[in-house]
């Protein structure tokens, strides 16, 4: 059974995230978890953590709407999965496709070994944000232990879909368009 708490620590959580864009907002995650959990790194460097969610980032913003963003990467010789959740009382642009700051952000990083448990792991995420009040509990002045308490409380075991991490695709290809 997946249970998003199993993924979650109470002491990988930013109650007040100081960061007032993107980039620092990551950085300041990425940076709790090189603080925290070291060993979860395996033998990646934290500049390098950084790029490669950058990176990713670049490539399609992980703003995935109602106030949440997921950055993440999976990434060659890290180790243990690893969930860094902040919350932003004021909200941080992160391009979001429903064009508003976003309120919770959160830095999941894998193993290449791994490719679908990030996948998973947003799709709790997502679910455990449209079903719960964790939103409205970072409105008001909070701590990381009733962030925890928050997403502890929405543990479940419902099947993960497809629709509950798809985005809408904003490029289209066409007949004429070189590869």
């Amino acid at each position: 059974m997946f249970y998003i708490t199993d993924y979650i620590r109470e002491d990988l959580i930013i109650a007040n995230l100081r960061a007032k864009n993107r980039n620092d907002a990551i950085m300041e995650l990425i940076d709790k978890l090189y603080r925290v959990n070291p060993s979860a790194a395996g033998s990646v460097k934290k500049e390098e953590a950084f790029n490669r969610v950058i990176e990713r980032e670049n490539s399609q913003s992980t703003g995935v709407g109602d106030c949440l963003a997921v950055p993440h990467a999976r990434i060659e010789g890290w180790g243990a999965c690893t969930v860094v959740i902040a919350a932003s009382s004021e909200g941080i642009n992160f391009d979001s496709i429903d064009q508003k700051p976003v309120s919770l952000v959160a830095l999941i990083i894998s193993s290449e070994n791994e490719p679908y448990l990030i996948l998973q792991i947003m799709a709790a995420l997502i679910r455990a944000i449209k079903d719960s009040k964790i939103l409205k509990v970072l409105k008001r002045g909070i701590k990381a232990r009733e962030i925890y308490n928050s997403f502890k409380s929405q543990n479940s075991t419902k099947l993960i879909l497809a629709r509950d991490i798809m985005r809408p695709v904003k490029i289209f290809a066409k007949m004429n368009d070189n590869v």
